[in-house]
């Protein structure tokens, strides 16, 4: 099992490679993927951009059995719901000798509703086979923002680092890259997740960015394997888009590294 998907050939797009939208916004969106990429290198990571999620539940078995990772939400999760190159990706961070040491995930929520109904009925988990989640399985959301959060939504989880890795500040790093391919993708209203108790230090504005996150958990979601009390967690398009402008501004061998 040690290794069954870490010198695979898989399909994927180099960082480098993604494609900027054309508008006034190109210039600092490529000087933004340019710079965020060349910061991965700095620290020996090549991040790819793949839609093969079968890896990234590999990734996350193996992982999650060595101790240094947990099961990752279904909303990420192929088994439990249907994703596609049209609607999801995760970044693939793999060191020099090819070995994956880092990853994000990323989903386009339907804007059927506010995101605190999807979390609250588990479309936001299961998408369109929310009726299939486990008996037992609920969620409760009293956030105002996230209930009156609506249109075109991303939501961004299943963050990991390989315990060697975690001293690179990887993981600002890598939510950059998710929010820059979210907009090159699909230009959503709003990037979301939902943040646990002893994730919040890692949240904090001078790492990851103006953001909005809850001052208390106000999201419960009850699962098999235990109950989460989470934060709800949101970047705005401005949020987004003047922070990557900051990434543009920065040479990249000072991105994230203060």
């Amino acid at each position: 099992m040690e290794k069954m998907m870490t010198h695979r050939s898989r399909p994927t797009t180099p960082l480098a490679d993604l494609q900027i939208p054309p508008g006034p916004l190109a210039g600092l969106l490529t000087a933004a993927r340019d710079n965020l990429g060349a910061s991965a290198a700095e620290r020996g990571i090549h991040i790819d951009i793949s839609t093969d999620f079968c890896e990234l539940l590999e990734v996350n078995l193996r992982e999650t059995a060595a101790g240094t990772w947990y099961p990752m939400l279904p909303a990420s999760d192929i088994r439990y719901r249907r994703l596609l190159p049209e609607n999801s990706f995760w970044l693939r961070g793999s060191s020099l000798d090819g070995e994956v040491v880092s990853v994000q995930a990323a989903v386009l929520e339907d804007d059927d509703g506010s995101v605190g109904q999807r979390l609250a009925d588990l479309s936001a988990f299961y998408g369109d086979r929310a009726g299939d989640a486990p008996a037992g399985e609920w969620c409760s959301c009293l956030s105002p923002t996230a209930l009156s959060t609506t249109g075109r939504s991303v939501f961004s989880q299943g963050g990991w680092t390989r315990p060697d890795y975690r001293g690179l500040r990887l993981f600002p790093l890598f939510h950059r890259v998710a929010r820059l391919v979210s907009w090159a993708r699909w230009e959503p209203d709003v990037l979301w997740g939902v943040i646990q108790a002893n994730a919040v230090e890692a949240w904090k504005e001078s790492l990851m960015g103006p953001r909005h996150l809850d001052d208390v958990p106000t999201i419960v979601y009850q699962r098999a394997a235990g109950r989460h009390e989470l934060r709800f967690l949101r970047y705005t398009p401005a949020q987004m888009l003047g922070d990557l402008a900051v990434i543009a501004n920065t040479p990249a061998r000072e991105v994230l590294v203060a």
